[in-house]
């Protein structure tokens, strides 16, 4: 992980001067040796609203619905979940922990609640 000096684990002060440097160059340039960050807070905040509109307007089932079918389908109970949109529209990646306590991971269709894979 890194170097630690002395008996209590410690980072050395080398590591903490590495992790400052490298902490501030990410934040003043969003770019690490010439390499820019892929994060954009912007898009994931259109992506939250695009989402909420999709809702209301009943293209995207509710989460409350595709619980129920995750839960049905795949003979368990919900322990994950996440709304994703993709080139062919939004779907819903699920994990869902079975009576016997494995745990399937489930891509739903978010507008018809079809299971499209699971694994």
């Amino acid at each position: 992980m890194y170097k630690t000096s002395s008996i209590y684990k410690v980072p050395s002060v080398i590591t903490l001067l590495a992790m400052v440097i490298l902490s501030s160059a990410v934040s003043a340039n969003n770019d690490v040796n010439g390499i820019a960050l892929a994060y954009d807070s912007h898009a994931f905040d259109d992506d939250h609203d695009d989402a909420l509109k999709a809702i209301k307007r009943g293209e995207i089932l509710s989460y409350d619905r595709i619980k129920s079918v995750a839960e049905r389908e795949l003979g368990g109970k919900m322990v994950g979940e996440r709304l994703r949109r993709t080139n062919q529209g939004w779907v819903y990646e699920v994990r869902v922990r079975r009576n016997d306590g494995k745990v399937v991971f489930a891509i739903i269709n978010a507008g018809s609640g079809k299971v499209i894979s699971k694994r």
